[in-house]
């Protein structure tokens, strides 16, 4: 039955030739800034040895989620002890939409990072963003924390497109609960439209994702199993992840297994396996 699907279904079945081939070295370009593919989320309290731990291993972009200027500076601090150019790492800050209207102090912390997520923006808050942006006040603006639904609601309110949406995927229905039912995916329809999809904790363990848990899903284990790593079978986090780059989204991790994630990027997956 899945092979009479039309070309172009949703993200479970992807159409040939959208494997893209990615590397370590492989970027991405928002609004004239290159973005590395993998990321590393950066938590309290641990967000200085999470950093410094993780540009040692290679990694160059960091996810702030809940942005405060305590882990902003945890950040650049593991930066400079780390002695990588700050001019080599991309550091992406969540905000909820109500900081902007409260928080006079925000603005200083926005000038340090490289990339903003707004969580749950409305239009108008959206068009007071567009605005500083243009003023030269804030640098790459996406958003996050909406459901698929409001996504597309809110591309169709704004003139100015967010450059990156940052979503809950599952592995199963990436987009939604309907996604893979889908002839055409949130993910296609955004690359369309020049936005990136970030996701963030694909892999994670005890996410049953409704159906299985990922890392122990047999068709997983199967494409697993039949790719190496360092002479090993790839685990299923390195598969997960690689199928979500190849797909050409950008992935941000959990810092209890850095090492791991980086083995995405040891081996291709063809079509099939995609």
């Amino acid at each position: 039955a899945l092979d009479r699907q039309p070309a172009g279904h949703g993200l479970r079945i992807p159409s040939g030739g959208r494997a893209l081939q990615v590397s370590r070295t492989s970027r991405i370009l928002m609004r004239q800034v290159e973005f590395p593919l993998l990321g590393v989320v950066l938590r309290p309290p641990d967000a200085y040895t999470t950093a410094w731990t993780a540009l040692n291993l290679g990694f160059r972009s960091f996810l702030l989620p809940e942005m405060n200027s305590s882990t902003l500076q945890d950040a650049l601090l593991a930066i400079i002890s780390s002695e990588v150019s700050r001019q080599e790492v991309r550091l992406l800050g969540e905000v909820p939409s109500s900081r902007f209207l409260e928080d006079e102090e925000l603005e200083a912390d926005l000038r340090e990072l490289d990339a903003i997520s707004v969580e749950s923006v409305e239009t108008k808050a959206w068009q007071s963003l567009v605005k500083m942006q243009h003023q030269g006040r804030l640098t790459v603006v996406g958003v996050s924390g909406m459901h698929p639904d409001r996504v597309k609601e809110f591309l169709d309110e704004v003139e100015e497109k967010p450059a990156f949406v940052i979503s809950d995927f599952t592995i199963y229905e990436p987009g939604g609960p309907d996604e893979a039912r889908k002839l055409v995916s949130q993910m296609e329809t955004l690359q369309d439209l020049g936005i990136f999809t970030i996701a963030q904790g694909l892999s994670e363990r005890n996410k049953s994702c409704g159906y299985l848990e990922p890392l122990v899903d047999p068709h997983i284990l199967d494409v697993a199993q039949a790719h190496s790593v360092n002479g090993h079978s790839a685990s299923s986090a390195q598969v997960i992840d690689r199928w979500w780059l190849q797909l050409g989204g950008l992935l941000f991790v959990e810092a209890s297994e850095m090492q791991e994630h980086l083995g995405a990027f040891e081996f291709p997956l063809e079509d099939p396996a995609m």
